[in-house]
This record gives C-alpha cells, structure tokens and sequence, in this order.
C-alpha cells in the first residue's frame, strides 16, 4: 500500500512538469544597450549627436523544449556630418546597424545553434548550451503579471542578473539565458549597461513554420567564434595604429 501510494505521489508531481513541457508561446523583449565610450582627440564632432544607448525589440518563441530568439524589430541608426579642420574638412557617414542574429536552443538535447554577425561576416555557431551557475537570493519583483525572483551567475568576467518566473515553470529564456526553474523575464549585464526586459508575453500556440533552425554562415564551434573575434578586433587595432572607438553589439 506504502509503494502504491508513493508511486501515485510521484506521479501526481510529474504529471504537472509534462503538461508544462507541451506549452509555448511567445515573450516579446526590449533589449537596450548603453554606448559608454570617449571618441578620440579631434574626433569629438563625429560622435556628439551618436546615441548614448539603443533599442530593439526581440521575440522569443518556444514549443516542445526549444526555442528561437530573434529580432522583432530592428532600430538602427545613421547620421551624416563634417568636420572642418585648419586647413580642409572632412566627411563622415556613421552607422549602427543591428544584425540578424538568432538563437535557436534545445533545450531537451542540451545543444544551441547560434547565427552571429561580426564585422560583415556571418558565423553560425554549433554547441552545448551553456551552463550557468545560477545563485537564486529571496528578492522579488514583479514583471507585466508575473512574480518573479532573482539569480545571479558570473558570465565572461560580468555578473548576469537574472528575474524570473516560477509561474511559467519553463526553463527558457532570451538568447543563451537558460537553466532556471522559471521563464525569465529580465535580464541585466554590466551593472545595467545592457538590459533584456520583458513587455508582452502570449501563452498559446505558435506557427511551427516560425521555429527554423538557423543555416546562415560559416560553421564554427563558441571557442572559435570567441578567437576569431579577438582576431579581429586586435586587427582593427593595428590598423588604427591602437585603441581606438570600437563597438560591438552582441546578441
């Protein structure tokens, strides 16, 4: 009777997380990041009407343990202008365009296919889905409609807050984030230089046409993605003859 009962219990706890495992939606984030830097001696014209942040909105979309994060809409930026000297001037274009980047993660197989843009380049990024060691505190906020709780893990030598829900008991989150008990709803990188929030969040059925792996680019495993761009940016560096204004947006 003891054994019947036990294996009822265990059931009955089981049975929820199944149901949970077959639910997706949709959770459409902001992301933002801030531009903190100094533009180079003589080159102050150039950058004073930059942006000192920018914003986009990103959706994720999940069904059957995996899930895509991509972008919703883009909000690039570009301004022309001069810069008279003593004895000429010069002309100036300057862009930021955000690329299109995707994340598609299973989660059941523990594996991420990852499409990044860098420098004109397209990368398309097979590997293990990353691991965080997660440290959930007793904060608590609330984001939209959902309770949500606090984690931090150390990620590249920056501390990763995380917010999320135990009321979407998916282990899901924006781009690589994943591995808590709960969908999360905000993240927040470089003491809030970079931020993924959550605004709007569909529970129901997606278009299964919408969760495409990526194919785009040249196949690279993370180590290798990691070396290639320190490869190029130690190259934009000799070129500029040192350190200079440089930026990448990451995913």
């Amino acid at each position: 009777m003891k054994y019947i009962k036990n294996t009822l219990l265990i059931a009955f706890l089981i049975s929820p997380f199944f149901l949970v495992s077959q639910q997706e939606g949709t959770i459409i984030y902001t992301e933002s990041v801030s531009f903190d830097f100094e533009a180079p001696e003589g080159m102050e014209d150039m950058f004073k009407d930059m942006p000192k942040s920018r914003s986009s909105e990103k959706k994720l979309i999940f069904k059957d343990g995996k899930s895509l994060y991509k972008i919703q809409k883009a909000m690039n930026y570009e301004n022309e202008g001069s810069i008279e000297g003593e004895h000429q001037s010069s002309v100036f274009k300057m862009k930021i365009h955000e690329p299109d980047n995707r994340t598609f993660s299973d989660y059941n197989l523990g594996k991420i296919v990852a499409q990044q843009e860098l420098m004109g380049k397209t990368f398309l990024i097979h590997d293990e889905l990353k691991k965080y060691d997660w440290k959930v505190t007793s904060e608590r906020r609330q984001i939209l409609d959902y309770q949500c709780m606090k984690a931090t893990a150390e990620d590249d030598e920056h501390t990763v807050t995380a917010w999320f829900s135990p009321q979407i008991p998916l282990g899901i989150g924006p781009n690589q984030y994943n591995g808590l008990p709960g969908a999360i709803l905000m993240i927040e990188v470089e003491d809030g230089n970079r931020e993924i929030v959550a605004k709007e969040i569909s529970m129901g059925a997606i278009d299964g046409a919408d969760m495409v792996i990526p194919e785009k680019g040249k196949k690279v495993n993370r180590t290798k993605f990691k070396a290639i761009e320190k490869e190029k940016m130690d190259e934009m560096e000799s070129v500029n003859g040192g350190p200079g204004v440089r930026m990448i947006i990451r995913n």
